[in-house]
């Protein structure tokens, strides 16, 4: 998903049904260096989506809300 994977910085993307670039990512993936970098970003970016942080995030935007206006 593009919108979420940043193609060599969390993950690796591949086109839709392409088994040609689904081979090529998982070669890639034989680079251990790559493999630990992709690892710790995937974990960094993670954090963007735990429980806590979803929702202070709707809690920030029923904040701004309830205070427009005002």
């Amino acid at each position: 998903i593009p919108q979420v994977i940043t193609d060599g910085a969390d993950g690796l993307l591949v086109g839709p049904g392409s088994a040609v670039e689904m081979a090529a990512a998982l070669e890639r993936l034989t680079d251990t260096t790559l493999r630990l970098n992709l690892g710790r970003g995937a974990k960094e970016k993670s954090a963007m989506f735990d429980v806590t942080s979803a929702s202070r995030q709707v809690e920030a935007i029923y904040r701004l809300v309830a205070t427009a206006g005002q």
